[in-house]
């Protein structure tokens, strides 16, 4: 019996001892276990751990700071609005200081319009940090050593960006290259037509082509010379304009256009302009056309001295004012330039916006600033004041009420992915005056039909001494 015992206790060490020279694999709780093909046996297999990428580091822009940097940061902006489009842009900046999560405070000048504005960056004596102007004026300044910043970082970056569906196709034209501007307004040439005495005079729709504008126009005039007054003998048809816009909308009508960006001198002598001035000329001459020396086309309007008058967007308030002011109740209209082929010829221009080089943290500041005066909100208030273009689908969403108030300027709309853009270039400035000498030297009586292609070779010829 002891014997036994003692074997026993023998046989359970010597199992011990064996079980302890084993090797047990370390507990997986992720291993996949897969059973032996044999049936006999269980294979055990370990997961590889996963590899995770290293990110790529984004590189940080140098106009980059942090949103702290921008805590009470004072800028000024300058513009060339007045009248009613000051008094809400200088609200809009009182909303924007009160509003902005950022606290940046906003200060708005305006300097009496587009040549008083030109006279104070010109003098430089200092640069705000916001500049708003028409494009070509911003790429004159720039081409006179005005250092514009390159906004397509910002407008390209995921938190100061804007989206692409913020402008019409058509307002973001010609953007290649550096982007020294956006836009922040666009208005367009258009004709004002009084309906009522169109009506009168048998006419039932619009002119749609330059002969059939020729013909209301010639029926204004003679109506005019028939009646019982002699105040009016010399007036009626369409008021004779020679601004450079005006002039480049008959010169599309007669299907020549004006190139967007002149970088390289641009000819008038060709046909297409020699047949628009002749056309002109002619209404000149043959009294359905002519020239007032008044200030105040309104009032010509109004008073029915004039069928047509030539304008902007912006000039809708002012004749809804002036109508009932001077007694009218004629309805009226706003049109779109005839062209010879049945073509609504519309060339748009405005303001845009650009930011002066100074330091990181203001240029952002003045972006800032910038891209929320182009949210619809802003837009509409603006829109509102000015009667101009919406530059989006979604400022247009914003607007319905005020198309309903407003026809003429809804009657606009449907133009405005046919329209061209004016010339955004430097050299327009000068070249749009030079224009307007050549449409006023061909207007005068002493210059004969056919003498319209040497005053256009002139033309030509100055524009390039200008423009090499």
């Amino acid at each position: 019996m002891a014997k036994r015992t003692l074997y026993l206790l023998i046989f359970i060490l010597i199992a011990a001892l064996l079980a302890g020279c084993v090797s047990l694999a370390a507990y997986n709780p992720n291993a996949t276990r897969h059973p032996d093909p044999t049936g006999t046996a269980t294979q055990v297999l370990t997961t590889p751990t996963p590899q995770i990428p290293t990110p790529t580091p984004t590189a940080i822009p140098d106009w980059w700071v942090e949103p702290d940097a921008l805590s009470g940061l004072k800028i000024e902006f300058w513009h060339p609005w007045t009248g009613k489009m000051a008094e809400v842009v200088a609200a809009l900046v009182v909303d924007f200081n009160r509003s902005n999560p950022y606290g940046i405070r906003v200060t708005g000048r305006d300097w009496g319009g587009n040549s008083g504005l030109s006279g104070q960056v010109l003098n430089r004596a200092y640069l705000p940090e916001l500049l708003m102007a028409n494009p070509e004026q911003l790429a004159a300044w720039q081409a006179e050593s005005l250092d514009l910043v390159d906004l397509a970082g910002y407008q390209n970056n995921p938190t100061y960006g804007i989206a692409e569906d913020d402008y019409y196709p058509v307002f973001r034209s010609g953007e290649g290259g550096i982007l020294t501007s956006l836009p922040i307004q666009r208005s367009a040439r258009v004709l004002f037509y009084n309906v009522t005495w169109a009506k009168e005079l048998g006419f039932t729709t619009p002119p749609g082509t330059p002969e059939e504008f020729q013909e209301q126009a010639c029926s204004a005039a003679e109506a005019n010379r028939s009646d019982r007054s002699v105040e009016n003998n010399g007036t009626g048809g369409w008021l004779w304009e020679s601004d450079a816009l005006t002039l480049a909308s008959w010169f599309a009508a007669y299907g020549a256009s004006l190139p967007e960006s002149l970088e390289s001198a641009y000819q008038f002598n060709n046909n297409n302009v020699v047949d628009a001035f002749t056309y002109l000329r002619s209404l000149l001459d043959s009294g359905c056309a002519w020239s007032g020396k008044t200030l105040y086309p309104y009032e010509i309007f109004a008073k029915r001295q004039a069928l047509f008058i030539s304008g902007s967007l912006q000039d809708i308030p002012s004749i809804k004012i002036a109508m009932p002011h001077y007694q009218s109740t004629d309805a009226w209209t706003i049109l779109p330039y005839p062209g010879v082929n049945g073509e609504k010829n519309t060339i748009t221009n405005g303001v845009n916006f650009a930011i002066p080089s100074s330091d990181p943290a203001r240029q952002l500041a003045a972006w800032i600033f910038a891209r929320w005066m182009l949210l619809p909100e802003q837009q509409v208030k603006l829109i509102q004041a000015g009667g101009t273009f919406p530059l989006s689908e979604s400022a247009m969403a914003a607007l319905e009420s005020f198309s309903r108030q407003n026809t003429q300027w809804d009657s606009a709309l449907d133009w405005i992915m046919e329209s061209q853009p004016a010339p955004s270039s430097s050299s327009w400035v000068r070249i749009g005056d030079l224009l307007e000498d050549a449409g006023w030297q061909i207007a005068q009586p002493y210059v004969k039909l056919e003498e319209i292609p040497a005053v256009l070779g002139q033309l030509d010829e100055m524009i390039t001494q200008l423009v090499p």
